[in-house]
């Protein structure tokens, strides 16, 4: 009997080390940090250049991080291309840790049109002026048949001037059938299909513009009660067809913002200051 319980006794100091364990593993201090991937060395995503040629339901490539997962080089795959800092040296610099150069790298990457700022945009990096260029964000599908675009860098109408903006656009709509969270937090965008696409035509006006997705009803209805996707979203590749040029900048097209998460007076608030 004495024996016994001395057994139990044990397993149980066993299972309270165990735990313990596992919790200072768990812990930030004890957890090791990630080195992150430069976006230099990452390559953009080439792959949705080639939207046009999906139909339908068609398989789309890939799995899309947003930015909350803490991955700074996965914007990289909103994008086919971008214009990174000029500052930055192709070359960590040995007074910078690669987690702090890795960030920099990417700072202006397709992220910049998911954080609903102006001023601080997203713009292709491609020779001339980006036709054919595209990027990516995304939208909730709860009760909103709409999203909204902010082209251009806006903040300063000379900076909204400077550089060029698209005109003509075709969205894509891509539906992910799987939605996860990453560790860290965020969205984690997996099982892709392709919808359709909408041919728009851009204000010249500067200010967020409202485009309605004519599909709404029909992708809502696709997705929603999907066991693994719990809240319904939309993926929106933007196609640039045309620009509006920008004066001393027009080699760069430049959106500022892509979404639908903030309330109606935030998308009717003036974006330039000036």
């Amino acid at each position: 009997m004495g024996d016994e319980m001395e057994s139990k006794k044990w397993r149980k100091y066993l299972f309270l080390i165990f735990v313990m364990i596992g919790l200072l593993s768990s812990s930030p201090v004890f957890s090791q940090v990630e080195t992150l991937e430069d976006c230099f060395s990452k390559k953009s995503n080439a792959s949705l250049k080639k939207l046009n040629k999906l139909k339908h339901l068609d398989s789309v490539d890939g799995r899309f991080y947003s930015e909350g997962v803490g991955k700074p080089a996965s914007g990289m795959d909103w994008q086919t291309s971008f214009k990174p800092s000029k500052s930055l040296p192709k070359s960590k610099p040995s007074n910078m840790s690669q987690n702090e150069w890795a960030e920099d790298t990417c700072r202006f990457n397709a992220y910049k049109t998911h954080d609903s700022r102006e001023g601080v945009p997203w713009c292709e990096g491609v020779p001339g002026t980006g036709i054919g260029e595209v990027v990516m964000g995304f939208a909730d599908l709860e009760n909103k048949g709409y999203f909204y675009i902010l082209p251009g860098v806006n903040g300063l109408r000379k900076n909204l001037e400077s550089y060029s903006r698209p005109s003509e656009i075709v969205v894509h709509y891509l539906l992910p059938l799987e939605v996860g969270a990453g560790q860290a937090g965020g969205k984690i965008f997996s099982s892709v299909i392709y919808w359709g696409k909408q041919s728009v035509k851009l204000s010249a006006e500067p200010g967020y513009q409202k485009i309605e997705m004519p599909e709404y009803k029909e992708m809502l209805k696709h997705v929603k009660g999907l066991a693994r996707v719990g809240h319904p979203f939309v993926l929106v590749a933007i196609e640039i067809k045309s620009v509006i040029e920008g004066k001393e900048n027009k080699e760069h097209t430049c959106i500022d913002d892509i979404g639908n998460f903030k309330d109606e007076a935030f998308y009717k608030k003036a974006t330039l200051r000036d």
